[in-house]
């Protein structure tokens, strides 16, 4: 069950949690609902929980006449429906949020109502609440859900599920129902016993917080679950990977391809990686031992075929590389001795020689010159290595180690470099900037919150931008570009996303166009290719190598116009709050496409910006 519900697991933390932990998170965003419908409101006293954040909203409760909880309402304070069980009685896109705590096991028909929910929501809006999962029957209820069973009724409805999170455990349950439901049990609706010993289990053993959410998920009585009605035009899943990305993956995480990556790593860039080279391979042999030992008992799988002319050339490509050809000698001559290790050094010497002479003829040829996208010449000038991949034929490109230096796999040419200094701040963006001031002041030359590259930083990427329907700013911080983006009168519809809400977020201008979310951008929620331009600055380095690895190509499946900005060169060694670095043969290998343009700070670490079209 963990390849279906592994998206929807959340990373962050295992706590348990119920429904009014989603409520929290919602009614505390930058863009709180406004309309609120709670489906299956029985007395009604959920709207106290949405009344304590002081916020002014619109509160509906919705119930079928029949059920013993609206039997025992009694408060005449707010606003009561009833209904069939299956047709809510609103117009479409009526609510922001819709709310249901304990309902969906007691309806009679529970995926036409669902499609109802969706109905009533309007694009991007909420569906927060629990339901049972392994619980003892109780007032009438009919159902019990799977958490893959949900989310499998939820994406038929044409919403999406972003989280799933385990709250108290079916054991829990059952004792309490046992011993009559006492009072003194209530509180295991906060902290269950048996989400207890998964807690010491996973402390124990080094789980991850997803390891934990997910043992806890097979054992809970309810879960609480976040859904969002997708927009218009889009399905409710990401897509997969397709059988070739599969392909070309399971070639990069072979055992020879990083053993020759890591020894050429060693080689090129000697220091703190030959340090490390004992330790890295030692975790090498291990992972693969693992991995071997898994796969013991299995079944081979036959290789999907690769039809597509693209994938087979970057298929071939890295088969072809010097780092898999060399790991895959010294794998060789480990798994299999007696001959391969006799021939074992002529190997390495023949494959060095052929190495030598496929650099020597890619130096010999011409540059070229490569045009990209940037403000006014007063700003810039063309300066260095381009750092981008010539490919050798239509359709067909290189793939080398992740670690080979820039000489090895590009042709010379020019790419952009930008000064900073040189960029002038338009009236829109100093606006922002005194706004920030004002709000914030100077402090350790912090203008606003933001330096003064910064600012000019942003200036910079707007220019870069096409106009379009959709803009998406992933990580956006204290939302200072967000604010440039509203500025600028150039999209019918401004996104941001952020994995939590950021201290010194705020907005300057009120606007119906603008939307706030809070997700992993290694799982966006949304459909491939529904935005038109997504910028990405100063986000990929804090993640790390596996999340970024995730998050690339999802960054590209749901827009046309991608920018990303990274530090370039960093120094090590790193900050504790950088995981990644960048530099030439890096942003090489992710970034193929790529057009790159250097922006140059007078002081400390100067920016790649890489501009990608599909």
């Amino acid at each position: 069950m963990w390849n279906e519900l592994k998206r929807y697991i959340p990373t962050d933390h295992a706590r348990q949690v119920q429904d009014k932990y989603y409520v929290d998170k919602l009614m505390k965003s930058a863009n709180p609902p406004r309309k609120i419908l709670d489906l299956g409101c029985g007395t009604g006293n959920s709207i106290d929980l949405f009344r304590k954040y002081g916020l002014k909203f619109s509160w509906k409760g919705l119930d079928i006449s029949s059920s013993p909880e609206v039997s025992a309402r009694i408060r005449t304070d707010c606003e009561f429906y009833t209904f069939d069980g299956m047709n809510i009685p609103f117009p479409d896109e009526s609510f922001d949020l819709v709310y249901c705590h304990q309902v969906m096991e007691h309806v009679r028909y529970p995926e036409r109502l669902l499609k109802e929910v969706c109905r009533v929501l309007v694009p991007g809006g909420s569906f927060v609440g629990s339901t049972s999962y392994l619980e003892p029957y109780h007032s009438y209820s009919l159902w019990n859900y799977t958490p893959y069973g949900w989310v499998t009724l939820i994406n038929d409805s044409g919403m999406q599920v972003i989280e799933l999170r385990p709250g108290i455990d079916s054991i829990a349950l059952i004792n309490r129902r046992l011993s009559g439901e006492p009072k003194k049990y209530s509180h295991w609706f906060e902290n269950s016993p048996l989400n207890q010993e998964i807690d010491e289990w996973g402390n124990a053993n080094n789980k991850s917080a997803a390891d934990i959410n997910y043992r806890k998920l097979h054992f809970c009585g309810q879960f609480a679950f976040y859904c969002r009605k997708i927009y218009p035009g889009s399905c409710a899943m990401a897509a997969e990977p397709s059988p070739h990305q599969k392909a070309l993956e399971e070639i990069r995480t072979s055992a020879s391809f990083q053993l020759g990556t890591l020894l050429v790593q060693a080689v090129r860039k000697p220091g703190r990686n030959t340090i490390l080279l004992p330790y890295r391979l030692i975790r090498l042999c291990i992972t693969e031992f693992k991995k071997v030992n898994r796969a013991g008992n299995t079944a081979a799988v036959r290789q999907p075929k690769l039809s597509h002319d693209s994938f087979s050339a970057t298929k071939e490509a890295i088969k072809h590389s010097f780092s898999f050809r060399l790991g895959n000698i010294l794998v060789q001559a480990v798994a299999s001795p007696g001959r391969n290790t006799i021939l074992l050094p002529y190997r390495l010497l023949r494959l060095c020689v052929l190495e030598y002479k496929k650099r020597k003829t890619t130096a010999a040829k011409s540059p070229v010159e490569t045009k990209l996208p940037g403000p006014s010449p007063a700003a810039s000038k063309s300066a260095g290595l381009s750092i981008h991949v010539k490919p050798e034929a239509p359709g067909k490109g290189e793939i080398h180690s992740p670690f080979a230096s820039v000489k090895d796999v590009v042709e010379i040419r020019e790419y952009k470099e930008t000064k900073l200094e040189n960029v002038v701040l338009n009236p829109r963006t100093a606006m922002i900037k005194e706004k920030y001031i004002e709000r914030f002041g100077v402090d350790r030359g912090r203008l606003g919150w933001y330096n003064e590259n910064d600012w000019r930083r942003i200036e910079y990427i707007s220019s870069l931008l096409p106009e379009a329907k959709s803009v998406l700013d992933i990580g956006i911080g204290n939302g200072a570009f967000l604010n440039l983006l509203m500025s600028l009168n150039r999209f019918q519809r401004v996104l941001g996303i952020d994995i939590r809400r950021h201290s010194k977020f705020t907005t300057l201008f009120e606007s119906q166009s603008y939307q706030i979310m809070y997700a992993s951008v290694t799982n966006l929620p949304f459909a491939s290719k529904c935005i038109d331009v997504v910028t990405c600055m100063e986000v990929l380095e804090h993640i790390d190598k596996q999340s970024f690895l995730a998050a690339l190509p999802e960054l590209r499946r749901v827009c046309r116009f991608l920018v990303v900005t990274v530090p370039y060169n960093e120094p090590e060694p790193l900050p504790s709050y950088h995981k990644l670095r960048f530099a030439d043969s890096d942003l090489l290998t992710y970034f193929p496409h790529g057009e790159f343009i250097l922006l140059k700070r007078s002081t400390g670490t100067d920016w790649m910006a890489i501009v990608e079209r599909s």
